[in-house]
């Protein structure tokens, strides 16, 4: 048989052997940095992507810009409506008046036939003095 020193020479062996061979079999996964061509192919294309998204953030600029235009245009367009709306309402108020006043004066004395041709002509009656 064995004697115990060879044993434990066999088991010894062995057991730096199965180390050896585990610490052999693991090997780590290498990564390799990206080569030259991988790198600018790959900027080429986020360069590409950046022109575009400029490109875009340019159209949408003006697009605003015209539309901001557009619609400073249509407050001014607003604002000068009311304007002409209110002038109108005062006009109207006046001009109803003005035919409340001649009606009074029709009826209240009457107006005599040069009276009625000189308001058909200027549209109001002589001052009276």
């Amino acid at each position: 048989m064995i004697s115990m020193k060879k044993k434990r020479a066999l088991r010894s062996a062995l057991a730096i052997t199965i180390c050896t061979v585990t610490i052999a079999s693991v090997n780590p996964p290498v990564y390799s940095a990206p080569s030259t061509d991988e790198l600018e192919s790959t900027t080429s294309g986020l360069k590409g992507e950046l022109n575009d998204l400029n490109s875009q953030l340019s159209s949408l600029s003006k697009e605003l810009d015209n539309t901001s235009s557009q619609i400073e245009d249509l407050s001014a367009k607003v604002e000068k409506s009311k304007l002409d709306l209110a002038s109108a309402q005062l006009d109207e108020e006046a001009q109803y008046d003005s035919m409340k006043d001649r009606i009074k004066f029709m009826y209240e004395g009457g107006i005599s036939g040069s009276e009625s041709s000189y308001f058909r002509k200027y549209g109001r009656f002589p001052e009276q003095g």
